[in-house]
Protein backbone atom coordinates (compact mmCIF):
# COMPACT_ATOMS: atom_id res chain seq x y z
CA UNK A 1 0.00 0.00 0.00
CA UNK A 2 2.96 2.37 0.77
CA UNK A 3 4.61 1.74 -2.75
CA UNK A 4 0.91 2.32 -4.33
CA UNK A 5 0.49 6.04 -2.26
CA UNK A 6 3.75 7.16 -2.91
CA UNK A 7 4.00 6.20 -6.69
CA UNK A 8 0.26 8.04 -6.74
CA UNK A 9 1.92 11.14 -5.31
CA UNK A 10 5.19 10.96 -7.57
CA UNK A 11 2.90 10.90 -10.60
CA UNK A 12 0.56 14.12 -9.34
CA UNK A 13 3.49 16.24 -8.92
CA UNK A 14 5.17 15.06 -11.87
CA UNK A 15 1.63 15.73 -13.62
CA UNK A 16 1.93 18.95 -12.13
CA UNK A 17 5.31 19.75 -13.08
CA UNK A 18 4.83 18.93 -16.75
CA UNK A 19 1.98 22.20 -17.02
CA UNK A 20 -0.58 20.08 -18.80
CA UNK A 21 -3.44 22.43 -18.13
CA UNK A 22 -1.14 25.44 -19.68
CA UNK A 23 -0.29 23.38 -23.21
CA UNK A 24 -4.26 22.60 -23.04
CA UNK A 25 -5.27 26.38 -22.90
CA UNK A 26 -2.66 28.19 -24.58
CA UNK A 27 -3.78 28.10 -27.63
CA UNK A 28 -7.14 29.10 -26.60
CA UNK A 29 -5.50 32.04 -24.15
CA UNK A 30 -4.04 33.26 -27.08
CA UNK A 31 -6.03 33.63 -29.80
CA UNK A 32 -8.87 35.32 -27.32
CA UNK A 33 -5.84 37.65 -26.85
CA UNK A 34 -5.71 38.71 -30.20
CA UNK A 35 -9.38 38.35 -30.88
CA UNK A 36 -9.43 41.01 -28.10
CA UNK A 37 -6.81 43.08 -29.90
CA UNK A 38 -7.89 42.76 -33.40
CA UNK A 39 -11.59 43.74 -32.77
CA UNK A 40 -11.71 45.80 -29.35
CA UNK A 41 -8.26 47.35 -28.55
CA UNK A 42 -7.31 47.94 -31.85
CA UNK A 43 -10.69 49.44 -33.54
CA UNK A 44 -10.94 51.79 -31.09
CA UNK A 45 -7.59 52.84 -30.74
CA UNK A 46 -7.55 52.46 -26.89
CA UNK A 47 -3.56 52.65 -26.96
CA UNK A 48 -3.61 56.01 -28.92
CA UNK A 49 -6.18 57.34 -26.32
CA UNK A 50 -3.88 56.63 -23.78
CA UNK A 51 -1.25 58.45 -24.99
CA UNK A 52 -3.35 61.46 -25.81
CA UNK A 53 -4.66 61.34 -21.81
CA UNK A 54 -1.49 60.76 -21.13
CA UNK A 55 0.23 63.75 -22.56
CA UNK A 56 -2.27 65.91 -21.63
CA UNK A 57 -2.63 65.00 -18.05
CA UNK A 58 1.52 65.62 -18.48
CA UNK A 59 0.65 69.08 -20.34
CA UNK A 60 -1.55 69.70 -17.15
CA UNK A 61 1.25 69.34 -14.99
CA UNK A 62 2.90 71.07 -16.73
CA UNK A 63 1.22 74.19 -16.56
CA UNK A 64 0.70 74.17 -12.40
CA UNK A 65 4.76 74.31 -12.10
CA UNK A 66 5.05 70.35 -11.98
CA UNK A 67 7.36 69.96 -15.28
CA UNK A 68 9.39 67.14 -13.44
CA UNK A 69 6.32 64.83 -12.91
CA UNK A 70 5.26 65.82 -16.36
CA UNK A 71 8.06 64.53 -18.01
CA UNK A 72 8.15 61.44 -15.35
CA UNK A 73 4.70 60.62 -16.59
CA UNK A 74 5.78 60.87 -20.38
CA UNK A 75 9.15 58.70 -19.90
CA UNK A 76 7.40 55.99 -17.97
CA UNK A 77 4.19 55.58 -20.49
CA UNK A 78 6.62 55.74 -23.25
CA UNK A 79 9.20 52.78 -21.29
CA UNK A 80 5.97 51.13 -21.16
CA UNK A 81 4.46 51.06 -24.69
CA UNK A 82 8.24 50.50 -25.94
CA UNK A 83 8.65 47.33 -23.82
CA UNK A 84 5.52 46.02 -24.83
CA UNK A 85 5.50 46.40 -28.32
CA UNK A 86 9.16 44.81 -28.40
CA UNK A 87 9.25 42.20 -25.52
CA UNK A 88 5.78 41.72 -25.15
CA UNK A 89 4.32 41.77 -28.60
CA UNK A 90 3.11 38.05 -27.92
CA UNK A 91 1.99 37.62 -24.25
CA UNK A 92 1.88 33.64 -24.33
CA UNK A 93 4.88 33.40 -26.00
CA UNK A 94 6.57 35.35 -23.05
CA UNK A 95 4.71 33.48 -20.27
CA UNK A 96 3.62 29.84 -21.73
CA UNK A 97 5.43 27.00 -22.95
CA UNK A 98 8.87 25.22 -21.90
CA UNK A 99 10.77 28.58 -23.76
CA UNK A 100 8.18 31.22 -22.07
CA UNK A 101 8.73 32.44 -18.16
CA UNK A 102 6.81 29.75 -16.81
CA UNK A 103 8.78 26.91 -18.24
CA UNK A 104 12.30 28.26 -17.35
CA UNK A 105 10.75 28.91 -13.54
CA UNK A 106 9.72 25.35 -13.45
CA UNK A 107 13.26 24.46 -14.63
CA UNK A 108 14.82 26.39 -12.48
CA UNK A 109 12.65 25.48 -9.17
CA UNK A 110 13.48 21.85 -10.23
CA UNK A 111 17.30 22.78 -10.97
CA UNK A 112 17.68 24.65 -7.10
CA UNK A 113 15.74 21.34 -6.13
CA UNK A 114 18.94 18.87 -7.94
CA UNK A 115 21.17 21.05 -5.79
CA UNK A 116 19.44 20.92 -2.50
CA UNK A 117 19.18 17.86 -2.29
CA UNK A 118 22.66 17.00 -3.59
CA UNK A 119 22.15 14.62 -7.05
CA UNK A 120 25.73 13.77 -7.98
CA UNK A 121 23.90 13.12 -11.28
CA UNK A 122 21.66 16.09 -11.43
CA UNK A 123 21.31 18.64 -14.39
CA UNK A 124 21.91 22.20 -13.91
CA UNK A 125 19.50 25.12 -14.46
CA UNK A 126 22.29 26.40 -16.84
CA UNK A 127 22.73 22.75 -18.10
CA UNK A 128 18.88 22.52 -19.37
CA UNK A 129 18.88 26.04 -20.76
CA UNK A 130 21.25 25.20 -23.01
CA UNK A 131 19.86 22.17 -23.46
CA UNK A 132 16.24 23.62 -24.23
CA UNK A 133 17.90 25.52 -27.21
CA UNK A 134 17.79 22.96 -29.59
CA UNK A 135 13.77 23.13 -29.66
CA UNK A 136 10.59 22.21 -27.96
CA UNK A 137 10.71 18.97 -28.54
CA UNK A 138 14.23 18.62 -26.89
CA UNK A 139 13.08 21.07 -24.10
CA UNK A 140 10.27 18.54 -23.38
CA UNK A 141 13.23 15.81 -22.73
CA UNK A 142 15.66 18.49 -20.69
CA UNK A 143 12.42 19.42 -18.43
CA UNK A 144 11.74 15.32 -18.11
CA UNK A 145 15.59 15.24 -17.15
CA UNK A 146 15.51 18.11 -14.33
CA UNK A 147 12.37 16.53 -13.02
CA UNK A 148 13.82 13.05 -12.16
CA UNK A 149 16.44 13.60 -9.66
CA UNK A 150 13.68 14.92 -7.80
CA UNK A 151 10.97 12.40 -8.15
CA UNK A 152 13.82 9.81 -7.54
CA UNK A 153 14.98 11.05 -4.35
CA UNK A 154 11.08 10.96 -3.13
CA UNK A 155 11.17 7.72 -4.17
CA UNK A 156 13.81 6.75 -2.36
CA UNK A 157 13.13 8.52 1.28
CA UNK A 158 9.38 7.16 0.93
CA UNK A 159 10.03 3.51 -0.30
CA UNK A 160 13.71 2.43 -0.85
CA UNK A 161 14.87 3.41 2.51
CA UNK A 162 11.88 2.53 4.68
CA UNK A 163 11.89 -0.83 3.14
CA UNK A 164 15.29 -1.18 4.27
CA UNK A 165 14.51 -0.05 8.19
CA UNK A 166 11.67 -2.44 7.92
CA UNK A 167 13.60 -5.34 6.25
CA UNK A 168 16.55 -5.46 7.42
CA UNK A 169 17.03 -3.18 10.40
CA UNK A 170 19.54 -0.10 9.04
CA UNK A 171 20.18 1.79 5.50
CA UNK A 172 22.54 -0.03 3.44
CA UNK A 173 22.60 3.25 1.07
CA UNK A 174 23.70 5.57 3.06
CA UNK A 175 26.05 8.06 0.74
CA UNK A 176 29.47 7.40 1.16
CA UNK A 177 28.79 4.85 3.87
CA UNK A 178 27.30 2.12 1.59
CA UNK A 179 27.11 -1.05 3.29
CA UNK A 180 29.00 -4.32 1.78
CA UNK A 181 25.39 -5.90 1.81
CA UNK A 182 23.58 -3.47 -0.35
CA UNK A 183 24.83 -5.48 -3.89
CA UNK A 184 22.72 -8.44 -2.60
CA UNK A 185 19.48 -6.75 -1.25
CA UNK A 186 19.68 -5.46 -5.01
CA UNK A 187 19.49 -9.09 -5.68
CA UNK A 188 16.99 -9.99 -3.84
CA UNK A 189 14.80 -6.93 -5.09
CA UNK A 190 15.52 -7.81 -8.95
CA UNK A 191 14.86 -12.11 -8.11
CA UNK A 192 11.88 -11.29 -5.83
CA UNK A 193 8.75 -10.96 -4.90
CA UNK A 194 9.42 -13.87 -3.01
CA UNK A 195 6.25 -14.28 -0.81
CA UNK A 196 7.00 -16.45 2.06
CA UNK A 197 10.33 -17.97 1.16
CA UNK A 198 12.95 -17.76 3.58
CA UNK A 199 15.34 -17.14 0.23
CA UNK A 200 15.80 -13.59 1.04
CA UNK A 201 17.59 -13.81 4.48
CA UNK A 202 19.39 -17.19 3.15
CA UNK A 203 20.80 -14.79 0.73
CA UNK A 204 21.95 -12.15 3.34
CA UNK A 205 23.50 -14.91 5.66
CA UNK A 206 25.25 -16.21 2.51
CA UNK A 207 26.62 -12.69 2.03
CA UNK A 208 27.72 -12.93 5.65
CA UNK A 209 25.23 -10.25 6.52
CA UNK A 210 23.87 -12.47 9.18
CA UNK A 211 22.80 -9.45 11.31
CA UNK A 212 20.41 -8.38 8.61
CA UNK A 213 19.41 -11.72 8.27
CA UNK A 214 18.54 -12.20 11.92
CA UNK A 215 16.61 -8.95 11.65
CA UNK A 216 14.38 -9.90 9.19
CA UNK A 217 13.92 -13.13 10.75
CA UNK A 218 12.37 -11.93 13.73
CA UNK A 219 8.68 -10.35 13.42
CA UNK A 220 9.12 -7.40 16.23
CA UNK A 221 5.68 -5.43 17.08
CA UNK A 222 8.50 -1.86 16.24
CA UNK A 223 8.62 -3.55 12.49
CA UNK A 224 4.46 -3.90 12.45
CA UNK A 225 4.00 -0.08 13.61
CA UNK A 226 6.88 1.60 12.00
CA UNK A 227 5.09 -0.12 8.52
CA UNK A 228 2.20 1.46 9.51
CA UNK A 229 3.55 4.98 10.76
CA UNK A 230 5.41 4.55 7.36
CA UNK A 231 1.85 4.17 5.45
CA UNK A 232 0.46 7.88 7.11
CA UNK A 233 3.92 9.11 6.16
CA UNK A 234 2.88 8.12 1.77
CA UNK A 235 -0.32 9.18 2.63
CA UNK A 236 0.80 12.85 4.03
CA UNK A 237 3.04 13.21 1.35
CA UNK A 238 -0.12 12.36 -1.46
CA UNK A 239 -1.49 15.11 0.83
CA UNK A 240 1.41 17.59 0.13
CA UNK A 241 1.51 16.03 -3.37
CA UNK A 242 -2.53 17.17 -4.17
CA UNK A 243 -1.64 20.56 -2.60
CA UNK A 244 1.19 20.28 -4.88
CA UNK A 245 -1.27 19.75 -7.96
CA UNK A 246 -3.51 22.26 -6.93
CA UNK A 247 -1.01 25.02 -6.56
CA UNK A 248 0.28 24.55 -9.50
CA UNK A 249 -2.95 24.07 -11.41
CA UNK A 250 -3.88 27.49 -10.13
CA UNK A 251 -0.68 29.42 -10.90
CA UNK A 252 -1.14 28.04 -14.74
CA UNK A 253 -4.73 29.45 -14.71
CA UNK A 254 -3.72 32.74 -13.27
CA UNK A 255 -1.15 32.73 -16.11
CA UNK A 256 -3.66 32.06 -19.08
CA UNK A 257 -5.79 34.66 -17.26
CA UNK A 258 -3.03 37.19 -17.66
CA UNK A 259 -2.31 36.53 -21.15
CA UNK A 260 -5.97 36.82 -21.79
CA UNK A 261 -6.11 40.33 -20.06
CA UNK A 262 -2.88 41.36 -21.74
CA UNK A 263 -4.56 43.37 -24.37
CA UNK A 264 -6.19 45.75 -22.20
CA UNK A 265 -3.51 45.81 -19.41
CA UNK A 266 -1.24 47.60 -22.19
CA UNK A 267 -3.20 50.61 -22.65
CA UNK A 268 -4.61 51.23 -19.19
CA UNK A 269 -0.26 50.69 -18.55
CA UNK A 270 0.08 54.37 -20.60
CA UNK A 271 -2.32 55.70 -18.40
CA UNK A 272 -0.56 58.41 -15.55
CA UNK A 273 -1.46 57.62 -11.63
CA UNK A 274 -4.18 55.28 -11.37
CA UNK A 275 -4.61 53.74 -14.57
CA UNK A 276 -0.95 52.59 -14.36
CA UNK A 277 -2.21 50.22 -11.21
CA UNK A 278 -3.36 47.88 -13.56
CA UNK A 279 0.04 47.24 -15.33
CA UNK A 280 1.88 46.71 -12.26
CA UNK A 281 -0.83 44.38 -10.72
CA UNK A 282 -0.72 42.13 -13.76
CA UNK A 283 3.12 42.43 -13.49
CA UNK A 284 1.96 41.00 -9.16
CA UNK A 285 -0.03 38.45 -10.37
CA UNK A 286 2.53 37.13 -13.08
CA UNK A 287 4.89 37.47 -9.96
CA UNK A 288 3.05 35.81 -7.87
CA UNK A 289 2.23 32.58 -9.72
CA UNK A 290 5.92 31.86 -10.53
CA UNK A 291 6.66 32.32 -6.60
CA UNK A 292 4.47 29.18 -6.41
CA UNK A 293 6.62 26.83 -8.46
CA UNK A 294 9.91 27.89 -6.58
CA UNK A 295 8.33 27.12 -2.83
CA UNK A 296 6.73 24.43 -3.74
CA UNK A 297 10.13 22.30 -5.13
CA UNK A 298 12.16 24.40 -2.55
CA UNK A 299 10.14 22.90 0.34
CA UNK A 300 10.18 19.00 -1.31
CA UNK A 301 13.77 19.61 -1.48
CA UNK A 302 14.26 20.94 1.64
CA UNK A 303 12.00 18.39 2.88
CA UNK A 304 14.29 15.67 1.23
CA UNK A 305 17.41 17.00 2.73
CA UNK A 306 15.54 16.51 6.16
CA UNK A 307 14.23 13.12 5.90
CA UNK A 308 18.10 11.79 4.76
CA UNK A 309 19.59 13.49 7.71
CA UNK A 310 17.28 12.63 10.33
CA UNK A 311 17.28 8.88 9.51
CA UNK A 312 20.57 8.52 9.68
CA UNK A 313 21.14 10.30 12.72
CA UNK A 314 18.13 8.52 14.00
CA UNK A 315 20.18 4.95 13.30
CA UNK A 316 20.09 2.42 15.78
CA UNK A 317 16.41 3.83 17.30
CA UNK A 318 13.98 1.84 17.62
CA UNK A 319 11.72 1.92 13.93
CA UNK A 320 8.74 3.42 15.50
CA UNK A 321 10.31 6.56 16.67
CA UNK A 322 12.00 6.89 13.03
CA UNK A 323 8.57 6.75 11.53
CA UNK A 324 7.24 9.41 13.52
CA UNK A 325 10.15 11.42 12.91
CA UNK A 326 9.20 11.21 9.78
CA UNK A 327 5.63 11.99 9.67
CA UNK A 328 6.43 14.54 11.82
CA UNK A 329 9.02 16.19 8.13
CA UNK A 330 6.10 15.79 6.16
CA UNK A 331 3.01 17.54 8.17
CA UNK A 332 6.25 20.36 9.12
CA UNK A 333 6.64 20.49 4.78
CA UNK A 334 3.19 21.24 4.22
CA UNK A 335 3.24 23.76 7.02
CA UNK A 336 6.36 25.20 5.77
CA UNK A 337 5.06 25.65 2.21
CA UNK A 338 2.46 27.24 3.05
CA UNK A 339 4.04 30.01 5.00
CA UNK A 340 6.81 30.12 2.92
CA UNK A 341 4.38 30.90 -0.30
CA UNK A 342 2.54 33.90 2.22
CA UNK A 343 5.89 35.45 2.66
CA UNK A 344 7.03 35.24 -0.86
CA UNK A 345 3.34 36.26 -1.81
CA UNK A 346 3.77 39.29 0.82
CA UNK A 347 6.85 40.70 -0.50
CA UNK A 348 5.46 40.71 -4.55
CA UNK A 349 2.38 42.75 -2.78
CA UNK A 350 5.48 45.05 -1.62
CA UNK A 351 6.64 45.91 -5.10
CA UNK A 352 3.25 47.15 -6.55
Amino acid sequence: ANVWVVHAALWLVNWALTFHVADALAAPAESLAAAYQADVVGPLGLVGLALVLCFFTSFWYFTRGRGTKALGEVGVSLLVLMVTACTWAQPSTLLLGNNGVLGHVRDLATGLASITTSISDGTSPGEVAACQSGGEANADQCTAEMQAPLLSNIHAAFVDVPYQLLNWGQQLDVPGQQSPCLATEAQILAEGPWGTSNTPRDMMDSAGCSALATFNADPSADRLIGAFLCLSAALLLFLQAILVAGATILAELTVLALVVVFPFVVPAGLLPGGGRDLLWSWVTRALKAMIVLVATCVTLSLMLVTISSLIQSMSGDPLFEIFIALNAVVVGAIIFRGRLTKSLRRIADQTH
